[in-house]
């Protein structure tokens, strides 16, 4: 695919290591340089978890693809970065992770509370090989992600959208093109 494209993770933390465990493939609309989640299904995944009475503050992690450019986050990146801060004082961090098809990779740790810090550049290594699930994927990803044929913005407030899920759901929310 010669987009780029979205994925949210479930992070276990043992010491300094963080393992990336499950990932879920959201429906979104994609460029070459955006990735919109539809807002409707991530409800739905949030929700699914609480009924499931899984904790979505475990999903930690935004990976996305910048495709043919480079492996490095942009300034919209930081924006989405900043959109996952849940503003409370314990367990406030997560994992981002951009990547190009080129094999480049880029991992960083956002701390949110007190200061926000920023540990980039992070070691990182994959460990995975499962040619069945690969096909799996490839399926998923076809059927969930369509490209843009243009861009436009609704005239709706996303931020109260926003604060309004953050009051009934505590965890990380993307807001794309914000």
């Amino acid at each position: 695919m010669d987009t780029e494209i979205s994925f949210l993770g479930k992070v276990e933390r043992k010491d300094d290591i963080l393992t990336v465990v499950d990932f879920v493939l959201l429906k979104q609309q994609v460029s070459y340089a955006s990735t919109i989640l539809d807002k409707e299904e991530l409800g739905k995944f949030y929700e699914s978890l609480m009924d499931k009475g899984e904790n979505p503050s475990d999903w930690k992690v935004w990976i996305h693809s910048h495709a043919a450019m480079v492996a490095v986050f942009s300034t919209t990146d930081e924006d989405t970065i900043k959109s996952f801060d849940l503003e409370v004082p314990t367990d406030n961090w997560f994992l981002s992770i951009v990547m190009n098809h080129a094999g480049d990779l880029n991992a960083r740790v956002d701390v949110f509370y007190p200061l926000h810090v920023t540990l980039e550049k992070l070691e990182w290594d994959i460990s995975f090989d499962d040619p069945i699930l690969m096909q799996a994927i490839k399926l998923e990803i076809a059927q969930k992600v369509s490209k843009l044929t243009r861009y436009h913005r609704d005239n709706t407030n996303w931020r109260e959208v926003l604060k309004r899920i953050k009051r009934r759901v505590p965890t990380q929310i993307i807001l794309a093109g914000e």
